[in-house]
């Protein structure tokens, strides 16, 4: 399974799995917002002790963990369903995942690919509370590419 497998996950406007073109259905909310903050830390790992602060942070963090394991476990069922379980990685302690198998809007962005750029409204997994904090910083490179673009433009068209 490769990036070239049609597996792109959205997180502008709303996160959504999509396996060629197909959108992935999640039984469990949980284990599609433990993919979500998984994708938003782009393949680094996350402790499991930060996952449950983040998901389960009015719960005591022995029942959060376990929670944890169990949508792990969902997440894990989900994703083999549509082949690519591939991009769950879990390891003792600490998950991620596999930035090789898919493509994302929110990386193309951060490689100010302009098909994606354009595609941002401001908007960020805005069904989850922990990912607005991402938004100022999403702006604000918006802000710098379209600033740093229209001068290139002013500059071509005095030429």
């Amino acid at each position: 399974m490769s990036a070239d497998s049609h597996i792109f996950i959205q997180t502008f406007s709303g996160f959504d799995l999509f396996v060629d073109n197909q959108v992935v259905y999640f039984s469990s909310k949980k284990s599609k917002e433990l993919l979500a903050l998984l994708v938003s830390k782009r393949g680094g790992s996350v402790p499991l002790s930060e996952i449950a602060y983040i998901l389960y942070s009015n719960t005591p963090e022995r029942t959060a963990k376990n929670n944890i394991r169990v949508i792990g476990y969902r997440l894990r069922q989900i994703l083999r369903e549509y082949g690519c379980e591939g991009l769950l990685v879990h390891r003792p302690g600490v998950y991620s995942v596999n930035t090789e198998l898919f493509i994302c809007d929110y990386y193309e962005f951060m490689k100010e690919n302009r098909t994606y750029i354009t595609a941002y409204t401001g908007k960020y997994m805005p069904e989850y509370l922990w990912a607005s904090e991402a938004v100022p910083y999403l702006n604000a490179i918006y802000n710098s590419y379209n600033e740093k673009h229209s001068l290139q433009e002013n500059q071509v068209n005095k030429c």
